[in-house]
C-alpha cells in the first residue's frame, strides 16, 4: 500500500486497522514506502557515477546521511526491542540498497581508475554497511560521544579518503 492508500480520506467508521492488522504491519509497510523512496534517490544518482564518481559517492553518502538523521534514535531503540524482525527487515532493506548503488558507484570508479581495485568492492560495501550499522545505533553514538552528524561526516571523509585512488582523492 503506497502514500495515496495512506492518506487518502478515510470513509466513515473507517481506521487504519481496516488496511493493517497491526501497528507492525503499519511501521512495516510505513519503512518499505520509506526504502522504495531511498531506492528511487539513489537511483537517480547512480548513472552519473560514469561521468563523476567522486561526486556521485558524496551525493549517496548525503542521500543516506539525510534518510539516516530523519530516523529518531528512539525510534530505532524501540523497534529493535519490541519488533526484532522489523529491525531485521530495515537491516536488510539498508543492506540491499547499499550493496545495489554504491556496488555501481565503487565498480565504475574502479574501472576509471578513481577507487581502488586492490579491495573487492564487496569488501568495501561491507565495510560501508557495518559503519553504518553504527551510525544508526543511538547507543553506540552515545558511547562514542557522536551527534549522528558528526558520526556520519567522520564516516564520510573515512569511507573517500580509503576507498579513492590518489588521482580519485585530487578531484574530490
Amino acid at each position: 500500500m503506497g502514500k495515496r492508500a495512506l492518506l487518502r480520506q478515510p470513509r466513515s467508521g473507517e481506521t487504519l486497522y481496516t488496511h493493517f492488522t497491526s501497528k507492525v504491519e503499519l511501521v512495516r509497510a510505513v519503512l518499505r514506502d520509506k526504502f522504495r523512496e531511498l531506492h528511487a534517490t539513489l537511483e537517480a544518482i547512480t548513472p552519473h557515477a560514469k561521468d563523476d564518481v567522486v561526486t556521485a559517492l558524496k551525493s549517496l553518502l548525503a542521500v543516506v546521511q539525510q534518510h539516516v538523521q530523519e530516523i529518531q534514535p528512539s525510534f530505532v531503540r524501540d523497534v529493535r526491542r519490541e519488533a526484532p524482525d522489523v529491525f531485521r527487515l530495515v537491516e536488510q532493506l539498508r543492506h540491499d540498497a547499499i550493496q545495489l548503488h554504491f556496488g555501481r558507484v565503487f565498480s565504475a570508479g574502479q574501472q576509471r581508475g578513481l577507487v581502488r581495485k586492490d579491495v573487492p568492492s564487496r569488501i568495501l560495501i561491507e565495510i560501508l554497511l557495518g559503519v553504518t550499522q553504527v551510525i544508526v545505533n543511538p547507543a553506540k553514538l552515545a558511547e562514542l560521544k557522536l551527534t549522528p552528524e558528526t558520526g556520519f561526516q567522520i564516516t564520510t571523509d573515512v569511507i573517500l579518503e580509503g576507498v579513492l585512488t590518489p588521482r580519485g582523492r585530487a578531484s574530490r
